[in-house]
């Protein structure tokens, strides 16, 4: 009944013209009503923007996965929060009975030291050229499924995550071997470097041992 009623309320409310107060209730009341066919037209627009942003973020989703089980792997430098469970997901597959994972954090001491924080700086397209470097090693040395690994740059607070790397196989020696080996590789070949920020203020440059002085 409530709904019948409503398309008439604005004609409803004009009809009491004779009545000075409740006749000027009805211009507002017009206006506010007029304001549905824009309304409508902006919560259309938001619903397909949403569902494009859903779109690309399914498609960009879909060629990581690819990438993952592909040759050279997924490999990727970024200034996000790293997210685990998504980049083990990109290395899922039936063929995989085992996934390996290896997570490094920021540890909050260093030789008595007091540590705040990480910093981190890389060349990040040779970075990611180096890591998938390092996925086409590992498919020759092990029958890997997939294999994924990322790099955060920038501050990296403590008991956060700094690198990520996982490795899916059919049997689990094999994941568990590989993953061991990309992470000791990419410490000694990715073009990383990070900063030592201590609870004093002071900080330390470190750089990974193959890949030149840091700052």
């Amino acid at each position: 009944q409530i709904n019948s009623f409503l398309p008439r309320l604005p004609a409803w409310l004009s009809s009491f013209s004779c009545f000075p107060v409740l006749s000027r209730v009805g211009s507002p009341c017009r206006r506010l009503w007029n304001l549905e066919p824009q309304c409508n037209l902006r919560a259309h627009a938001l619903a397909e923007a949403t569902k494009q942003m859903a779109s690309t973020e399914a498609e960009a989703q879909g060629d990581a996965r690819s990438a993952a089980l592909g040759t050279q792997g997924f490999a990727q430098t970024t200034n996000d929060v790293l997210n685990l469970e998504a980049l083990t997901s990109l290395v899922g597959s039936p063929a995989a009975g085992a996934v390996s994972v290896f997570v490094g954090t920021t540890r909050d001491h260093f030789q008595g030291r007091k540590v705040a924080r990480l910093e981190y700086e890389a060349y990040e397209g040779m970075a990611e050229k180096e890591m998938r470097k390092i996925s086409e090693l590992m498919r020759t040395k092990w029958p890997l499924v997939g294999i994924a690994m990322v790099h955060r740059l920038g501050c990296v607070p403590v008991g956060e995550a700094s690198v990520i790397i996982a490795v899916s196989s059919a049997h689990r020696k094999d994941a568990m071997e590989a993953t061991g080996f990309a992470i000791d590789t990419l410490k000694a070949k990715v073009p990383v470097w990070k900063k030592e920020m201590y609870d004093d203020g002071d900080g330390t440059w470190k750089s990974n041992c193959a890949c030149g002085p840091a700052h």
